[in-house]
């Protein structure tokens, strides 16, 4: 005899692959970690359980779980991200966030906090017009929640002094004495470490206006860092930077 439970979760929807006919398999991000589900019937325009597969939706799940499958019974939709899905640019900064979330899921340290950290980056999102900006200090941010960030506070050469400029080389900053050429200058580097640990809450306009004024620059100093580091370039970044 199989044994049926049910359980209720909350999260957001970080990844939709379709399955089998007529439904849905998701990948749900809670505060307690990554859960795979089937959603039955998904394809159809009339399921009522359709709007519980959209990629980029917060909700609220009852789930079935047998030996079989994990199947999503019922459940309501909580945040569906409406003023991000209806721009292209903000949309595009979404999945790409998405994206490292689901291809970093095994090296997140704590993912309470990263799941809250998501929630808080995709509200800053919401309420900007400088997507770009948000893109770029999520990437810089989401490496220590996957524990791979760069060094700024002491040299990473000497270990001796504070370190200044900031060298992808390196894997962090550099002091004056160990400064090599392929350093980023004293602005950019100031800004990148001020972008590691400006608080989200404190996150506003001003500070992502000036983001956006170096976002070229920042945009090829990260992406180096995870090529040289992950071997990894985002899909969906990808395209955004085509745009």
């Amino acid at each position: 005899m199989i044994t049926v439970k049910k359980q209720k979760l909350k999260g957001l929807i970080i990844r939709q692959e379709n399955y089998k006919e007529d439904s849905s398999k998701i990948t749900l991000l809670t505060e307690n970690g990554l859960y795979n589900f089937i959603i039955k019937g998904t394809h159809k325009i009339e399921s009522k359980l359709r709007p519980l597969s959209q990629v980029l939706t917060e909700v609220e799940l009852v789930a079935t779980t047998d030996k079989v499958l994990n199947t999503i019974t019922e459940g309501v939709v909580v945040e569906n991200y409406t003023v991000i899905k209806e721009d292209t640019n903000k949309l595009l900064v979404a999945l790409s966030i998405l994206e490292d979330f689901y291809n970093f899921k095994e090296s997140i340290i704590d993912v309470k906090t990263t799941y809250l950290f998501l929630k808080d980056i995709l509200k800053v999102l919401c309420n900007t017009k400088y997507f770009i900006s948000v893109m770029l200090i999520f990437e810089l941010k989401f490496l220590y929640a996957i524990g791979s960030h760069p060094e700024f506070c002491n040299c990473v050469k000497c270990n001796n002094t504070k370190g200044i400029y900031f060298s992808v080389k390196n894997g962090g900053n550099v002091c004056k004495n160990c400064y090599e050429h392929n350093c980023c200058n004293l602005e950019l580097s100031k800004l990148l470490e001020l972008m590691f640990y400006i608080k989200i809450s404190n996150l506003n306009d001003d500070f992502l206006k000036i983001v956006f004024e170096y976002h070229k620059d920042l945009n090829v100093i990260i992406n180096e860092y995870y090529e040289t580091y992950f071997d990894y370039r985002n899909k969906n970044k990808k395209i955004l930077e085509k745009i």
